[in-house]
């Protein structure tokens, strides 16, 4: 098995080594971890990742995760409420903006939320997005939700979950609101933020 090395300043698509020397993958099982390194992506995320990965012949890492939503963002298809149907549209605007928030507490609210209504393989789109659930068009830009949400619910209280007010209704301005797990098991649509 060759043995890999990276380089500070060595790229790897969007990433750039700034650390070539980190561990990761430590656990109480395997104390030493992997070898890894750190890179600074273009959108300005930092990320850890093992180097095998970076030299993988069949699936590399070649970002921290914003190549995925890029991708993601030109198929996106959403359920029209008017006439049933899918509606084709090109959300690349919102996912290319270096918006920064990837590590915001409420980014993967608002990720697994997007991808369980608009993603027909995510596994709980049957019980949103083929439900005909949708996600408000503002709300596709995670800065427009992140600032609705702090502006009118809050920052997530501790073992809530983000929870339509309508069961059926979209996820939009003035129809969320916070609540724990036992209020979510009471509405069909279940608890997945």
């Amino acid at each position: 098995m060759k043995a890999h090395t990276v380089q500070v300043r060595q790229r790897f698509g969007k990433g750039v080594v700034i650390n070539p020397n980190t561990r990761t993958g430590v656990t109480s099982a395997r104390p030493s971890g992997y070898r890894g390194a750190t890179l600074l992506c273009d959108c300005g995320n930092r990320y850890v990742v093992r180097l095998v990965l970076l030299y993988s012949t069949t699936r590399p890492t070649l970002s921290c995760g914003c190549l995925q939503h890029e991708a993601a963002a030109k198929s996106c298809r959403v359920r029209n409420q008017e006439t049933g149907g899918w509606t084709e549209y090109n959300r690349t605007r919102v996912y290319e903006t270096k918006h920064g928030l990837a590590t915001h507490p409420l980014y993967l609210t608002w990720y697994n939320m997007i991808r369980r209504c608009e993603k027909p393989t995510d596994k709980h789109y049957p019980r949103y997005g083929g439900r005909g659930i949708t996600v408000c068009p503002e709300w596709h830009d995670v800065a427009v939700f992140i600032d609705w949400i702090e502006a009118n619910l809050g920052p997530r209280p501790e073992g809530m979950s983000l929870d339509r007010t309508d069961n059926n209704g979209p996820y939009a301005p003035g129809k969320v609101k916070w609540s724990t797990a036992k209020e979510q098991a009471n509405n069909r649509g279940g608890r997945f933020s």
